[in-house]
């Protein structure tokens, strides 16, 4: 929806309120007398028959008014305003290119917040997920989403299921306290992933700088796996001794550094690795 349809949306709405404050003005007043319909006692208006029960719509108006963000300078950069089904999809018809929380559309009109990485690789990835350990000691125990929370049960192989189904939770702020799994996981199409390990607890504004490591991939290796992480793990799924480790395990991907190389990963992920957040990202 561009800009000038917005703002023609706006100049009628600001009319039309402008005339129902004015004949609210003109039927609450002693000193006027209302017309009265025929059929009843009550004053009316152009709009109808006058209630008092208008003044509350009155109050709503008037603050439309003392407050138009779609046309006003002032709110430009309101990131409501869009209408996007990914953060590459604002970069590219909107031409933003600031980090950020955006709000987001789904293909069945489902609205949620993400964060937008607008810099990394040319920018345009869309934050849809994070692995968050919240208990270095406990295995399946709760809040633990990604793996299970029902405990170590071997008749629950899936254990939640998280990564195959369409369950979402968390916050994009909150992204490196607790997990986080948002509708842009199973609705983007996307080719390539970008994946941040960041500090447990970093604020958003601090992930950049916070971070341990930061790779991404560039081979569209999505496109041949349905598109999105949702359903590559439909493909490959995440189960309690299911396949074995040379088979069965998904693509092999190379991977591109944007923080860290390959003996600092070897680094993290050795024995003494603690306290890390995995953030998961995917672009178009």
């Amino acid at each position: 929806m561009g800009t000038d349809l917005h703002c023609e949306q706006e100049a009628k709405l600001h009319s039309t309120a402008k005339r129902l404050v004015s004949a609210l003005e003109q039927h609450s007043t002693s000193s006027r007398s209302p017309t009265r319909n025929p059929h009843t006692s009550r004053p009316t208006t152009e709009f109808g028959i006058f209630r008092p029960k208008m003044l509350h719509w009155a109050i709503f108006v008037m603050s439309l008014l003392l407050e138009p963000c779609l046309c006003d300078s002032k709110c430009e950069g309101d990131k409501i305003q869009y209408v996007a089904r990914s953060c590459k999809e604002l970069k590219e018809t909107y031409e933003v290119h600031v980090d950020g929380l955006y709000y987001l559309t789904t293909t069945n009109g489902i609205r949620y917040e993400a964060f937008c990485d607008m810099t990394t690789a040319g920018g345009g990835w869309t934050l849809v997920a994070s692995v968050h350990e919240n208990n270095l000691y406990g295995k399946c125990t709760l809040g633990d989403r990604w793996s299970s929370q029902q405990g170590d049960n071997p008749n629950l192989p899936e254990g939640d299921g998280t990564w195959s189904n369409k369950v979402t939770f968390g916050s994009p702020e909150a992204a490196t306290s607790d997990d986080y799994k948002n509708p842009g996981y199973y609705d983007i199409t996307a080719e390539d992933v970008s994946v941040w390990h960041v500090r447990n607890n970093a604020e958003m504004e601090e992930w950049i700088a916070n971070s341990i490591l930061r790779y991404h991939t560039e081979t569209s290796f999505l496109t041949l796996q349905g598109g999105n992480l949702y359903q590559l793990f439909k493909r490959y799924p995440v189960r309690y001794n299911a396949g074995a480790c040379n088979t069965g395990k998904g693509p092999t991907v190379p991977i591109m550094y944007d923080l860290g190389n390959a003996e600092s990963t070897a680094n993290l992920y050795g024995p003494n690795a603690r306290g890390m957040k995995a953030l998961l990202c995917t672009s178009l």
